[in-house]
């Protein structure tokens, strides 16, 4: 039996979502386990969660370590005192779960937490390892885990180059994802969502603005739901903000998707002519077509047969108009590319491919 214990960090807005649709400070009798199992089950980062098999011993602990809300239930619930910070409440969580391996993904938010760790186990008795798939210019490094996970490949190629033990990791495809999708109405022409920052969008500035045009001027049914970062960006987009949605995350996204035909899918501008992103799996495990960027993209996946490429935004709309105005040959390809992706990619091959390198360290 091996014991992992995985914390993440949530994003502000989606904290801001779960609490307007679910409520949970208007639940006093909520537990912590309530809670906690509801943030697990509600499709937050649901693709990047370990889930052992059934038919194995293993357990996992998976915690959202900053937010706030659950995180003092299990203080409370476990008589830590009332102004217990973030950091002492995820100690005293690893302290009661006796993990074999700690998986860090805020390497980057947190940085001084694996000192700590090892400060108080060392390093022989628990593996740390640690997802990093923030595409920056360079492979940030945290030297101290030993090992790192991320599903950038040239981050990993750079790792191991460097004597530095690393795994690319794809998400993972939820088995519920395709069951719940099987015969849902799509509605929704075309889906993009995501995050806008000038800094590191340039290439996605141009999409979305060409997305918003076509929606303007033309009659597909498009919805933008759109993470605009900050001022700048939001006045790059001004002629267009009435048509932007906010961001969904989650469950309210998961619905989004098993209601669309098309999932127009970008990438920062350094991710260069690497090709992955959680939207690659959330699209196509939910059941919709995938329109990427062109580039090289994870094993088993093959530019037409289970996503459509383009190169521009030119082509993007050369592509859009001919997959909508052929939608009964793509819709054969997008049902067929969900059930192999689903299965190159599902959740328990994630959780073994990340077993594997945890018992190779």
């Amino acid at each position: 039996m091996t014991k992992f214990y995985q914390s993440l960090h949530i994003y502000s807005g989606y904290a801001r979502q779960y609490e307007k649709d679910f409520k949970p400070g208007d639940q006093p009798e909520l537990t912590f386990t309530q809670l906690n199992d509801h943030l697990r089950q509600h499709g937050y980062y649901q693709s990047y969660i370990l889930d052992p098999p059934v038919n194995t011993d293993d357990s996992t602990f998976f915690n959202i370590w900053d937010y706030r809300r659950v995180q003092n239930l299990w203080a409370k619930e476990n008589n830590l005192p009332d102004d217990s910070s973030l950091r002492n409440i995820r100690l005293a969580q690893i302290e009661s779960v006796q993990p074999d391996v700690i998986f860090d993904m805020s390497p980057f938010v947190d940085t001084d937490f694996i000192k700590e760790l090892i400060a108080i186990y060392g390093k022989d008795n628990i593996r740390y390892i640690c997802w990093n798939s923030y595409i920056k210019e360079y492979a940030m490094t945290f030297p101290e885990y030993h090992g790192h996970t991320s599903l950038h490949r040239p981050f990993v190629n750079h790792w191991n180059l460097n004597g530095i033990p690393a795994l690319e990791l794809q998400p993972g495809i939820p088995n519920r994802w395709l069951k719940n999708s099987v015969g849902s109405e799509r509605d929704i022409d075309i889906l993009f969502y995501g995050q806008y920052l000038e800094s590191i969008f340039q290439n996605r500035k141009k999409v979305i603005q060409g997305l918003l045009k076509r929606k303007l001027h033309g009659n597909d049914k498009i919805e933008v739901y759109l993470q605009v970062a900050n001022k700048s960006a939001e006045e790059s987009l001004s002629d267009y903000l009435s048509l932007i949605k906010a961001p969904v995350f989650a469950e309210t996204l998961h619905e989004k998707l098993k209601r669309t035909k098309v999932v127009v899918n970008t990438y920062g501008d350094n991710n260069q002519h690497y090709k992955s992103n959680a939207r690659v799996f959330e699209a196509i495990g939910h059941g919709a077509l995938l329109v990427s960027e062109r580039g090289t993209y994870p094993a088993g996946f093959v530019d037409g047969e289970d996503y459509i490429s383009y190169n521009g935004l030119e082509e993007l709309n050369e592509v859009l108009d001919e997959v909508l105005n052929h939608w009964e040959r793509y819709d054969k390809i997008r049902k067929n590319a969900q059930l192999k992706i689903s299965r190159l990619y599902s959740s328990t091959i994630y959780f073994n491919n990340f077993k594997k390198f945890v018992e190779y360290l």
